[in-house]
């Protein structure tokens, strides 16, 4: 797994340009873009799990998420 922090005006825009943002005022915009880090994952690698808390998002930029429930519930990494 990879953690850099990319650049804030890219992620800035990244965000603004998503439709579940686009009302969403800049000074918000700037807050979430100023903590916000790049990660990478292998396919099959859970981003996240069933009773994880609740303090984190993703923005998918490449690849598939499967969510799934039941034994093995959690995201995982498609491709």
């Amino acid at each position: 797994m990879n953690e850099e922090r990319p650049k804030v005006e890219d992620v800035k825009a990244l965000i603004a340009s998503h439709r579940v943002f686009k009302k969403l005022a800049e000074q918000y915009i700037d807050l979430l873009a100023e903590v916000a880090m790049e990660r990478e994952f292998a396919p099959g690698e859970f981003l996240l799990q069933e009773g994880d808390p609740a303090n984190r998002f993703y923005l998918v930029l490449e690849g598939d998420v499967a969510i799934s429930s039941g034994e093995q519930h959690g995201v995982t990494l498609q491709n």
